[in-house]
């Protein structure tokens, strides 16, 4: 397995990933549709490649702050792919802190944010649509350097 991030802006990959029938479910919001869904290209948001396997996406939603989301085919075990993404963003962007927020149902997201490195810093009630029911979200973060808060 390719551990080295590799950052893309291939449009069609990123569609047939985000996309997949596996995955969607897990990052849209009931009603939303796969049909016409096109990622963000800009320069400050970094999706990085996992072979053809997977992406993980850190979009800039401040100055040092980038939001994270992971999109990994069904059966791919990436732990070691996603610590390489934590370094590469403290590497190659400014990015001082990094967060996800998962909805609170998806444990196995929780847990694969836990082993990248990342803790729970908060709850978000009713904050998520999914077959029909408002979920919660857990809001999880990794800063680049502790004694700076």
């Amino acid at each position: 397995m390719k551990l080295s991030p590799e950052r893309t802006e291939d449009v069609d990959f990123l569609v047939s990933i985000f996309t997949h029938p596996r995955i969607w479910p897990w990052v849209s919001e009931d009603g939303q549709r796969t049909e016409g869904y096109r990622p963000i290209i800009h320069p400050r948001v970094h999706y990085l490649r996992l072979d053809d396997r997977g992406v993980i996406a850190f979009r800039a939603v401040g100055a040092v702050m980038y939001e994270s989301h992971v999109a990994m085919l069904p059966g791919v075990r990436s732990d070691d792919f996603a610590c390489a993404c934590v370094r590469w963003m403290w590497d190659n962007t400014e990015a001082r802190k990094l967060t996800a927020n998962i909805p609170a149902r998806n444990r196995a997201a929780i847990a694969y944010a836990r082993r990248a490195g990342y803790t729970q810093e908060g709850r978000i009630t009713g904050a998520f649509l999914s077959r029909g029911k408002l979920h919660d979200m857990i809001m999880m973060g990794v800063s680049k350097c502790l004694k700076q808060q």
